[in-house]
């Protein structure tokens, strides 16, 4: 197995655990933070995340892109949609989150647009797992 393999297969598995943490755990606990300390809280989520995302969504595009001559397009097509979302979605509802404080109708679109995100990794890493049987 070549380590170009063991990379992305490392950041969608990656990815794909911390986004159902995320989704199940993390967005929803935003309802229960007090109105008074949301915006810091908001700002210090959105700062520590991208400490772990960034690189991993990084490294997972960049080894989907690399791995297309063994792989085929079916990979990086849904790396991009999962960085489509996160830019078209993610990212706006945190921006308003972090600017004007508690906003339960924002959290709850948070928590609803995120799915995307959410199955696209998990698909990922279930074709990553059917990849990786045939090896």
């Amino acid at each position: 197995m070549n380590l170009l393999l063991v990379l992305q297969v490392f950041a969608c598995f990656s990815l794909t655990g911390l986004i159902w943490l995320i989704q199940l755990v993390h967005y929803p606990s935003f309802a229960h933070v007090a109105k008074d300390r949301f915006a810091d809280f908001a700002k210090f989520h959105a700062k520590r995340i991208s400490f772990i995302v960034v690189p991993l969504m990084l490294l997972d595009l960049l080894t989907a892109l690399l791995l297309v001559p063994e792989y085929g397009w079916l990979n990086v097509s849904l790396a991009v949609m999962t960085w489509a979302s996160t830019a078209l979605w993610s990212v706006p509802c945190h921006q308003y989150l972090q600017s004007r404080g508690k906003d339960d109708k924002y959290i709850k679109k948070l928590v609803l647009t995120n799915w995307p995100r959410t199955i696209i990794w998990s698909v990922r890493s279930l074709l990553w797992c059917f990849v990786l049987l045939q090896l």
